[in-house]
């Protein structure tokens, strides 16, 4: 880009900052997710006259064999999962923002890893527990329909 197409940004779109990705946005991936659940169901039907009632049972267990990915997926008894939450695992990259690292000029330089960014000594790593697939879980449920 010229650099007087340049000079002439006086605030960023964003605001006071922008964000600026030092490799490809899709450089960096969680593992899959591989979890066997299983689940059983039992129904007894009660014919009471002109009312039927049924008597059910279900066992579910979730990740039998419990396998552990570092996916940040992982979630309470209750949410199970379901959605990625990269907050979990650390991500964190050193920048010339308040460091010593030298600044440069993103239109006309291309930052050099090491020198004026780097990885985070925690990059990558778990931030919490829920960073983690679930861990293997018995449910049970029991009850009537009518």
């Amino acid at each position: 880009m010229p650099a007087s197409v340049a000079a002439q940004y006086v605030t960023p779109q964003g605001g006071a900052s922008e964000t600026y990705y030092y490799t490809a946005r899709d450089a960096f991936r969680t593992d899959s997710e591989f979890r066997t659940d299983f689940s059983a169901t039992v129904n007894h039907s009660i014919n009471g006259g002109a009312h039927k009632v049924d008597l059910f049972a279900q066992a579910q267990v979730l990740n039998i064999f419990n396998q552990f990915q570092l996916c940040g997926c992982g979630d309470s008894v209750f949410n199970n999962g379901g959605q990625i939450l990269l907050t979990r695992i650390s991500t964190g990259v050193l920048s010339p923002n308040g460091t010593t690292r030298p600044n440069f000029n993103p239109f006309t330089q291309t930052p050099v890893q090491g020198v004026n960014w780097d990885f985070s000594p925690a990059f990558g790593t778990a931030q919490s527990r829920m960073a983690f697939t679930s861990p293997r879980e018995f449910r049970v449920t029991f009850g009537v329909r009518f």
